[in-house]
């Protein structure tokens, strides 16, 4: 058996339409049952990342009024992961795209900015011809991030723990190499 479902958001304007395919379930074979919750998880987590519709679900006059916080430290990480965070922290992010590293920002890490600031990210260029990669910083990234970025960089990632990445085998400005122990939680 093969438990699915299929499902899209928002109702009225769809951007995200999702297949969940569960092989062989265990506790139930109908989508609705053990598909559905899974998409819902889903839904609910990747929301956020649409402001327009995530103001539609908690429209920000029913909100307390949201005041500058720290802007997070994104130097050292590839350009669209960072980029990624930052909209996911709620900013306006100019960057470069590309494989690149951050090797600047604006504001600087920590500068207090209102939520939908503008955060201007400048990337190293000479980065992905220098040759051998070197390992970021991977404090605080999510292992899919992390694991995205090993790959396409050719190495093998190994995962500890569930959470966000807290440490790492390799340290920070490192050759990389073929393998790579991430400690999460």
């Amino acid at each position: 058996h093969r438990a699915t479902f299929v499902g899209f958001f928002p109702a009225d304007d769809p951007r995200v339409a999702l297949v969940v395919v569960l092989d062989e379930p265990t506790t139930s074979i109908y989508g609705g049952s053990v598909a559905a919750p899974v998409f819902q998880r889903v839904a609910e987590r990747w929301v956020g990342t649409f402001p327009e519709i995530a103001a539609r679900l908690a429209p920000p006059d029913s909100l307390p009024a949201a005041g500058p916080r720290p802007v997070p430290d994104v130097t050292a990480w590839p350009a669209a992961v960072a980029a990624h965070r930052l909209r996911a922290a709620g900013y306006y992010v100019e960057a470069e795209a590309g494989p690149a590293l951050v090797a600047a920002q604006v504001p600087e890490a920590g500068t207090p900015a209102a939520p939908g600031a503008a955060v201007r990210l400048a990337v190293d260029e000479a980065a992905p011809d220098a040759g051998v990669p070197r390992m970021p910083d991977m404090t605080g990234w999510t292992p899919r991030e992390a694991v995205f970025w090993l790959t396409a960089h050719g190495a093998t990632p190994r995962l500890e723990g569930s959470g966000l990445v807290h440490s790492q085998s390799v340290p920070p400005g490192a050759e990389l190499p073929e393998a790579v122990t991430l400690r999460c939680k």
